[in-house]
């Protein structure tokens, strides 16, 4: 950790097929409060039978 509410996320990627040379990132992962640290489910829209009608009314909406 570098401070309280920071972690630094560091990956060294060494693939010498790939790249001439490893190379670093090195990223800052702040905390975050509730509110904005909420984890949201990735859904899909298959089988989703009213998208047909939210995307038709939405293009109504916008002539």
């Amino acid at each position: 950790m570098s401070g309280p509410d920071t972690v630094m996320y560091r990956a060294t990627i060494e693939d010498s097929t790939v790249y001439s040379a490893p190379w670093t990132i090195e990223v800052p992962l702040n905390r975050l409060d509730n509110r904005e640290n909420k984890i949201y489910e990735a859904a899909c829209h298959e089988g989703n039978y009213a998208m047909v009608s939210i995307l038709a009314g939405a293009r109504l909406n916008e002539q």
